[in-house]
């Protein structure tokens, strides 16, 4: 099952959203699909990726597998991961993913990045950007498979998953529980550059309670407190209506809800359709923060839009 889910992961990791159209078809809606993005709005989104993920990450990752209706289980052991971004002062408008241990323990993998490709790196799929919340997704959810990663930050943390729908329906997840650790001791002119842990007794340490999650998540309806969106043309707006999400009401089996190690939640489509609408929180009250939650829209296949909202429940945890 491990295997598969590997495999999966690679797959999608290396053509997000190719399995239903050809390369050179991808590439030429890719283009047309940004063309029309200003630079502003390009900028904004680098500048968020920069400041969301801009150093370096020690964590745990970790396989899961649903367990219908409002479960998971796991299918790996917790694994140390290591994800560094690198942002150079000297050259503002690129980048460097550096990752240690992100499939198999030991590997190693390099991603460069730039904000002239900010949202379109990967064909078929699109960076989305909010102050504390940031990850990419597929734009279209008629294909074979369908991915999406999703990241938290909050002090110093970085929680979030990776989830993937396969034949439209939830395939398989992985969690992330990170925190950050220096990147750099020049000011961003070098980085580090070592696969182990260098801080092994962190402040907010990772909870080893929860690296297997609750049989069901326990929470209550979070009532939006501030709500903005991010639509295709990548420009971000207040929304003046409040969004509320039932993170426990499973719809009669039309959605399924679970919780993952760090406080991470998830309300998504049993089956992905056209028209869906996909949830992601992460609970910062321990911490003293908030519940930050982002919503992915769709509408006849294509997304419309990405929705952030700031919330506060009806009990303490």
């Amino acid at each position: 099952r491990l295997r598969a889910a590997i495999d999966l992961c690679l797959c999608l990791c290396l053509c997000l959203g190719l399995a239903r159209h050809g390369r050179s078809r991808l590439s030429r809606l890719t283009v047309a699909a940004f063309s029309h993005v200003g630079s502003r709005e390009r900028s904004v989104q680098w500048g968020l990726m920069k400041q969301n993920f801009g150093t370096r990450w020690e964590g745990e990752t970790r396989w899961f597998a649903p367990a219908f209706p409002d479960s998971v289980k796991p299918v790996s052991e917790p694994m140390t991961s290591i994800y560094q971004l690198e942002f150079p002062n000297a050259s503002p408008s690129v980048g460097t993913w550096h990752g240690w241990s992100v499939m198999k323990p030991g590997d190693t993998r390099v991603v460069e990045l730039s904000e002239d490709s900010v949202l379109e790196r990967t064909p078929g799929s699109s960076t989305f950007q909010f102050p504390g919340i940031g990850g990419r997704c597929s734009l279209r959810a008629d294909g074979e498979t369908w991915g999406a990663e999703v990241n938290f930050f909050h002090g110093s943390r970085r929680s979030g998953l990776v989830l993937y729908y396969k034949n439209n329906s939830v395939a398989t997840i992985m969690s992330m529980a990170f925190r950050a650790a220096p990147i750099s001791h020049d000011d961003n002119a070098t980085f580090v550059d070592t696969p182990s842990v260098t801080v092994v007794d962190q402040n907010d340490p990772i909870d080893a309670n929860s690296r297997i999650p609750s049989a069901k998540p326990c929470r209550r309806v979070s009532h939006c407190s501030q709500c903005s969106s991010l639509d295709r043309n990548y420009k971000i707006s207040m929304l003046d209506r409040n969004e509320d999400i039932d993170w426990d009401d499973t719809e009669h089996g039309q959605y399924f809800i679970a919780e993952l190690p760090d406080n991470i939640l998830l309300r998504v489509p049993t089956m992905l359709t056209g028209d869906a609408t996909l949830s992601f929180g992460c609970d910062f009250r321990a911490i003293g923060g908030p519940l930050r939650s982002v919503s992915i829209e769709f509408s006849e296949s294509e997304c419309v839009r990405w929705c952030c909202h700031e919330q506060c429940l009806d009990q303490n945890p």
